[in-house]
């Protein structure tokens, strides 16, 4: 995670956003269209790098933040879970959030720890917009029942 700071913007023209996206191949397009850096790339930069996991997608389009946990339940690829799990990746249902920030296209974190209260640590780029990067501890109840957050576990 060296290469992000929390707070700073990361535009398609910034050398990091261009790595993250070479790392995975530009797997989702960014590069190509020339957007700010966005939740599912660094969300896959971020498992490829840290775990050498490289998703197996069952469909090609789609595939926004919020639809992460339905798609990969609906085809049997990696397992989704209500409960929170180090590594896995978290994903905000488009629409169920009242967190104004999550958009129409919902919205999708890693999970860098869980702690014993429940709470999750997370980080994540453009929930704000403009490629921010951030990281945030959330309380259960912000991810369980104020979000209706899943999480899908790639082990």
């Amino acid at each position: 995670m060296e290469l992000f700071h929390i707070g700073r913007k990361y535009p398609a023209d910034d050398a990091t956003s261009i790595a993250a996206r070479e790392e995975i191949n530009d797997e989702y397009g960014g590069l190509r269209g020339g957007w700010p850096l966005q939740c599912t790339e660094y969300a896959t930069y971020r498992l490829k790098t840290k775990r050498g996991t490289e998703i197996k997608w069952p469909i090609s389009d789609g595939r926004h933040g919020g639809e992460w946990g339905a798609i990969f339940k609906e085809y049997g690829t990696y397992p989704v879970s209500s409960e929170p799990k180090q590594d896995s990746i978290i994903s905000f249902p488009a629409l169920t959030c009242p967190d104004e920030r999550i958009t129409r296209f919902g919205h999708v974190a890693y999970v860098e720890a869980v702690y014993p209260d429940r709470s999750i640590k997370i980080s994540e780029v453009n929930l704000a917009g403009d490629g921010i990067y951030n990281e945030r501890v959330l309380p259960e109840h912000e991810w369980r029942d104020t979000c209706g957050a899943n999480f899908i576990i790639f082990d």
